[in-house]
């Protein structure tokens, strides 16, 4: 194939990819609930008390596929899809391959091991969260940003440079975990702020905190996180007002795709002669 640097073009972020996770009841799907003009996939009972507009939820992968196909086919003036939540939607993952990806010797199996040599965990699962991931691209090329509602797990990671250590991460099928976390532009960590504390008469530490509640945004060794729009590594979320993070969010989203859209060009050599000839 030819190429010319006349084939050269200047990327343009899409519509932003958004995973936020933490622990159970810090306020994830209120979080996801003050993105604007959002329509909502409850793949999980979680919405109550939330004043958002949802889907039916749906029961199976396919209803689910039918409600994003819905969003691709018809004309809308939605700007987010959120959906509550990814381990909602991996237990359908699960359940889909089992009844739908027959055995390499052409049998049905009955669970995930049936596959034989981790081939269930390892290869068809994570291929179909590919096909997922394909669907939530075509929504995006409708202009809807996406938000996926994750919860968390703490898992024992092997770190090649130091001794093995717990951290948070996307409660998902671990083989799966990469394909969202690497399609994601922010992975949004939520957690309660935590500090340690020494025990009198003891080399011990205990955790305690005040209940103040945290998103942080960049990874460190006790949990996973990253982001693409420069945010501050921590972010408050107020009990009383999970809006003004999300201000903080959504304003860094729209100062880096406002960065990628309006570059600043190079000045041509006659460009600075001239700039030099005014000073």
């Amino acid at each position: 194939m030819a190429i010319s640097l006349s084939d050269v073009k200047r990327n343009v972020m899409g519509p932003p990819r958004l995973l936020i996770y933490g622990v159970a009841g810090i306020g994830k799907t209120t979080l996801g609930a003050c993105a604007p003009d959002a329509i909502w996939i409850p793949a999980e009972d979680g919405l109550a008390g939330l004043d958002v507009e949802a889907f039916p939820k749906p029961d199976t992968l396919d209803d689910t596929i039918a409600c994003m196909q819905a969003l691709v086919d018809e004309d809308h003036n939605y700007r987010w899809l959120v959906i509550d939540s990814t381990s909602a939607i991996g237990d359908q993952i699960d359940s889909w391959v089992v009844e739908n990806v027959p055995h390499e010797k052409g049998h049905q199996v009955t669970n995930l091991e049936g596959y034989g040599y981790g081939k269930g965990l390892k290869q068809h699962v994570p291929d179909a969260w590919r096909s997922f991931r394909d669907g939530l691209d075509a929504i995006r090329a409708k202009g809807m940003g996406v938000i996926l509602i994750g919860h968390n797990s703490v898992e024992k990671f092997e770190d090649p440079e130091t001794d093995p250590y717990d951290r948070h991460q996307l409660a998902i099928n671990r083989f799966a975990e990469p394909v969202i976390y690497d399609w994601c532009d922010a992975v949004l960590f939520l957690n309660y702020r935590v500090r340690a504390v020494e025990k009198a008469g003891s080399d011990r530490r205990r955790g305690t905190g005040t209940g103040e509640r945290r998103i942080y945004t960049q990874e460190r060794p006790g949990f996973k996180a990253k982001n693409r729009y420069r945010m501050p590594f921590e972010i408050e979320l107020a009990n009383d007002d999970p809006q003004a993070a999300w201000s903080v969010i959504e304003q860094c989203i729209g100062d880096a795709a406002g960065t990628a859209e309006k570059p600043q060009k190079p000045k041509s050599r006659k460009a600075k002669a001239t700039a030099a000839a005014a000073e």
